[in-house]
């Protein structure tokens, strides 16, 4: 009785001392990720482009209603966006209360999300196989540069790649909605997933019908029980948001689908529509990696065959990849950082075979062999270092964003701007708003600013856009895509204001 018990008491002790390796090991890469993108954003002073502007002005739109509460509050915070959910945005608040109003630092926001994507792949991966799967797979997500690349910019990416991930984790320890603690933690996940993005159904579609699907078949009373108690806790926490905005929703959805072919995307029943998200893969987690998820993709098939007892989370974790697939391939309008968030499926698949390897020397490699690639990597494709060895190939350097030390002057040119109005002098934007909608946006906010709005139309013949535009050495814009943004082209009406046109 002595020794069983000494025996527990060691089993303990090493078990203890694991945990805390694990979580120090994951403190230590997080750190890591926190100062490489404090220094890469210490380094890069260019403005924020497009998306992220618009999604750090829908932030200081909430911050502004925030700290001027109406009785409409919760009204008028349903209503600032009916395109984007708002929970990503709100979540920006407190980081502008406390910083102050700073891209760098709501940008810096973005890594906490990626903490929560780190340990999220860690329990995954340990639920799903062992602690050194856990750990392996952390890093190597943390590493894969789409993902790096995306910490470094306030957008929905990341966020919503972290809540697929713990709503996959909740949904697995649920046991296919047996166990109702999980089980309501996976429906407050998910509510807080279609806040974040509503593409997050994309991802969790497959998995939830799998374990509904399961919950019927074995007439589980209790997981059907559970997956109600899921649901509402779903629908409380998502309903006021959507159950205002759907209909916007799906007209913007529509709208969306068809930007692709403006954009020069392939036409969604070819073959390089089908194979477009493939070679993404490989540009996301690049070519080493790549191959890494290849020989994970072939040890899943060997495991399939003999591993009953996970063969249900295995269907669960290649769904997460091959449902949504599908999903955006057939969609018009493709964009590589659509499928980041079954990016952690992908690290996991790529790294479940390790430990089990029978020589340990070999497991050491493999290793070893990852971590260092995985730290080159994040260095070379952060600043601009390019051996030859990696270099050699254009399409492995697409992600590549070195700081960039341009001034763009843009707080110059904003109190030029404030300035000149004062004075009622005049002066043109340079913006192109193909739509009347658009366009109109724009206005009634310069106008409720106190700006008097005049127009200025260019008027170019087609023929010869396209004629300058085949003469162009470098990056030459497809014809089908300048004809298509031309057809999309709305002659101004008449509330928009005076309107100059010039013929070229």
């Amino acid at each position: 009785m002595y020794k069983i018990n000494l025996k527990k008491h060691i089993d303990d002790i090493t078990q203890k001392k694991r945990v805390v390796f694990d979580y120090l090991f994951l403190s230590g890469l997080i750190l890591f990720h926190l100062i490489n993108n404090a220094i890469w954003l210490f380094l890069d002073t260019c403005p924020p482009a497009w998306d992220e502007s618009a999604h750090l002005c829908l932030s200081l739109r909430y911050l502004e209603l925030l700290l001027h509460p109406t009785r409409d509050l919760i009204l008028n915070l349903i209503r600032v966006s009916y395109y984007y959910p708002p929970f990503f945005h709100l979540s920006l608040v407190p980081v502008h209360l406390l910083f102050g109003i700073s891209a760098d630092w709501a940008t810096m926001s973005v890594v906490v999300y990626f903490a929560f994507l780190i340990v999220g792949v860690y329990k995954l991966g340990s639920f799903l196989y062992c602690r050194k799967v856990g750990l392996l797979s952390a890093f190597l997500v943390s590493m894969y540069q789409s993902i790096i690349y995306m910490s470094r910019f306030p957008l929905l990416d990341i966020p919503l790649t972290t809540v697929v991930t713990w709503g996959i984790y909740f949904l697995l320890r649920s046991r296919h909605f047996k166990e109702k603690k999980y089980a309501i933690a996976f429906g407050v996940i998910s509510g807080i997933g279609l806040l974040v993005k509503w593409t997050y159904l994309f991802f969790i579609f497959f998995p939830v019908s799998f374990a509904v699907f399961k919950s019927i078949r074995e007439i589980d009373k209790r997981g059907i029980k559970n997956f109600l108690f899921a649901g509402i806790s779903f629908f409380i926490i998502t309903a006021p948001w959507y159950l205002y905005n759907l209909i916007p929703i799906i007209q913007r959805c529509f709208q969306a689908a068809t930007i692709g072919a403006a954009e020069g995307d392939p036409y969604f029943l070819s073959i390089s529509s089908f194979l477009f998200y493939f070679w993404n893969l490989e540009k996301q987690v690049q070519f080493l990696f790549f191959i890494l998820f290849l020989v994970g993709t072939i040890k899943l098939v060997k495991e399939w065959k003999t591993n009953y007892q996970n063969r249900d989370n295995l269907i669960i974790m290649l769904g997460w990849i091959v449902v949504p697939y599908f999903i955006f391939t057939l969609i018009g309008n493709k964009d590589g950082r659509y499928t980041l968030p079954f990016l952690p499926a992908v690290s996991i698949i790529s790294v479940f075979w390790i430990p089990a390897l029978k020589k340990e020397i070999w497991q050491k490699i493999v290793v070893y062999g990852v971590i260092i690639i995985g730290f080159l990597q994040c260095i070379f494709f952060s600043y601009g270092v390019f051996p030859d060895i990696i270099a050699f190939n254009k399409l492995h350097l697409s992600l590549s964003r070195p700081p960039c030390r341009e001034n763009w002057k843009h707080k110059e040119i904003f109190d030029f701007i404030m300035q000149i109005n004062k004075e009622k002098k005049d002066f043109v934007i340079d913006r192109t708003n193909l739509t009347h909608k658009g366009r109109m946006k724009f206005i009634n906010r310069l106008r409720q600013n106190g700006f008097e709005v005049k127009l200025i139309v260019l008027l170019p013949v087609i023929e010869e856009i396209i004629f300058r535009n085949d003469s162009r050495e470098g990056k030459i814009i497809p014809d089908n895509v300048l004809n298509n943004t031309m057809k999309n082209f709305n002659m101004p009406f008449a509330n928009e204001g005076e309107v100059k046109y010039i013929f070229e």
